[in-house]
């Protein structure tokens, strides 16, 4: 059973505004993220849904972020918000990029992840964290993991990274989507624990092999994906 008294029990009415705005739009960009998995991939549709996903994950990411630096610090969900904002602004860059190398931005972004990360795993023996420890490193490993892979695309040969850039969008969109619902769970189903936070995780890391056999299958992932 969700239990919204664990979310609205703050004496502020500002603090429980952002988390309203925060839970509404969150469950619109789950929602969405569902139907992207489901629809056919560059068509119209894909492109509108997945610009309303991408709305609505970012207003997700400004209430996140007002929520840990105004109203009540939380490690655990300042490393979210940082992974989910990473893979959601480097899953959109896969599409501007198609392959080319990464520039100076997507280079810094990644150094950033990496620094994020390692800065995390030295400090977070001195917080409160009520998560789970296995959701925890499995969000820092995954940001670290892919700030490392998105500068190995430095030296990878180009023409490669040309077939298998929608395969690093698809892959980065579904980690977003895992990540944001795994905060969900965790936050609406408390009583779950670890598993309520592991599984939608662990769910987008198996569906995102299976789209890429899928992709692989269908036509060529270039043409997959029109600007």
């Amino acid at each position: 059973m969700i239990n919204l008294d664990l979310l609205f029990n703050y004496d502020s009415l500002a603090h429980n505004l952002n988390i309203f705005f925060h839970v509404f739009f969150g469950s619109f960009a789950i929602l969405f993220g569902v139907i992207q998995m489901v629809l056919p991939k560059g068509t119209r549709l894909h492109r509108w849904i997945g610009r309303a996903f991408n709305a609505c994950f970012t207003v997700v990411l400004c209430t996140a972020f007002i929520g840990f630096t105004v109203f009540e610090f939380r490690l655990h969900l300042a490393a979210v918000t940082v992974l989910t904002f990473y893979t959601l602004v480097t899953g959109n860059r896969a599409v501007a990029l198609r392959g080319s190398r990464p520039r100076a931005f997507d280079i810094a972004l990644a150094v950033i992840a990496i620094a994020v990360s390692v800065s995390y795993m030295a400090v977070e023996s001195q917080f409160v964290i009520t998560w789970g420890r296995p959701v925890i490193y499995s969000m820092v490993i995954s940001l670290l993991w892919l700030g490392a892979w998105d500068l190995t695309r430095l030296i990878l040969p180009r023409g490669w990274l040309q077939r298998i850039w929608v395969h690093d969008h698809l892959m980065k969109m579904i980690f977003s989507w895992g990540g944001l619902t795994s905060a969900a769970m965790g936050n609406l189903f408390p009583q779950y624990g670890t598993v309520a936070q592991l599984a939608p995780s662990s769910l987008a890391t198996i569906l995102i092999p299976i789209f890429w056999l899928l992709l692989n299958a269908g036509p060529k992932a270039s043409s997959q994906l029109p600007a």
